[in-house]
């Protein structure tokens, strides 16, 4: 299952990317943008 945030972010980079470039690239910056904000919670929530 998608998550709440993650389906917004395609939702938006897609609508956003038909304007400027286009839909799948709208969407693949959205995701990145997504991951990156994942990495740097998970990064500062390890203990390790």
């Amino acid at each position: 299952m998608i998550p709440k945030q993650l389906m917004m972010y395609i939702i938006i980079g897609g609508g956003v990317g038909l304007f400027f470039g286009g839909f799948w690239n709208g969407i693949s910056a959205m995701v990145l943008i997504w991951i990156a904000m994942r990495f740097e919670y998970f990064i500062r929530t390890c203990y390790c």
